[in-house]
């Protein structure tokens, strides 16, 4: 199994959030799992990109340690939470929306569950799980500027 196909098996296991709108996303935005009838590549992009952007502005301060930071933006009945964790040495985003939630802190905790148990759960079939999803290598390696001109050049170059 890869990490998307192992990811689907243990959600499919859980039922804490049957009726919840999440994704799992990696760093870069794309979508590892979405429970969602919203446009998952939008979500994707813009889960990862609020997290960037939220990092970044953390970054403005002076801080002695790396927190296990979590992003919530809400009000006492909806709103969007999202988690930061690891599976097999990267990092991973799980976005939730939620509306007309009685208890949204109960969610939250809900949340934060799921996440160390998917965590758990991935790190441990680390054994069987093909990496195909970590980039292996790169097409191109040591290209100059030049070469990249005229790769993008209408002309065909020089």
């Amino acid at each position: 199994m890869n990490l998307k196909q192992t990811i689907h098996h243990f959600v499919n296991t859980q039922t804490q959030l049957d009726n919840l709108d999440f994704f799992i996303v990696r760093q870069d935005g794309i979508v590892l799992y979405e429970h969602s009838m919203l446009d998952a590549q939008i979500a994707g992009a813009l889960i990862s990109g609020v997290w960037h952007a939220s990092h970044a502005l953390m970054s403005l301060l002076p801080l002695t340690s790396e927190k296990e930071y979590r992003l919530s933006f809400d009000t006492s009945n909806q709103g969007v939470y999202i988690l930061n964790f690891k599976m097999v040495g990267q990092d991973f985003y799980l976005g939730l929306l939620f509306k007309e939630e009685i208890n949204p802190a109960m969610l939250k905790n809900k949340l934060r569950d799921f996440v160390t148990k998917l965590e758990f759960f991935v790190n441990k079939q680390n054994s069987v799980i093909e990496k195909s999803d970590v980039r292996k290598s790169y097409l191109f390696s040591n290209l100059e500027d030049r070469e990249i001109d005229a790769l993008f050049s209408f002309a065909g170059g020089e």
